[in-house]
């Protein structure tokens, strides 16, 4: 399954890797499925703004980089995108108190993080 993951990140980072960076950001290090987030980086700096891209029910931030060119396009448009998995884990409808805080958190972390 490792070997599957590695293949899949690096195929994506092959393809999206020109005007920006891909980074994973663990909130809680002892916890790898949840409470983190996957940041897109243009190259370009200062960052202009960033987004929070939601996932649907039960995918993950590699889904959507496969699924939508969406955070590339921001990228070069100089708009930090983030694609997080709450504290809740990755079946969360984001609409319960606990999948508020996890989300109020990880904004706070990316302004914290990239300056802004």
């Amino acid at each position: 399954m490792k070997k599957i993951v590695l293949l899949i990140l690096t195929v994506l980072f092959s393809t999206i890797s020109f005007g920006q960076k891909i980074e994973t950001v663990y909130l809680d290090f002892k916890d790898s499925t949840s409470n983190m987030y996957i940041a897109v980086i243009p190259e370009a700096r200062p960052i202009k703004a960033f987004m929070f891209l939601l996932d649907g029910f039960d995918a993950s931030p590699q889904d959507i980089l496969v699924q939508t060119e969406l955070p590339q396009y921001a990228a070069k448009q100089g708009i930090l995108t983030i694609l997080p998995i709450l504290k809740t884990g990755s079946l969360y409808f984001g609409v319960d108190s606990l999948s508020q805080q996890s989300l109020n958190s990880q904004i706070k972390n990316v302004i914290d993080k990239y300056d802004l």
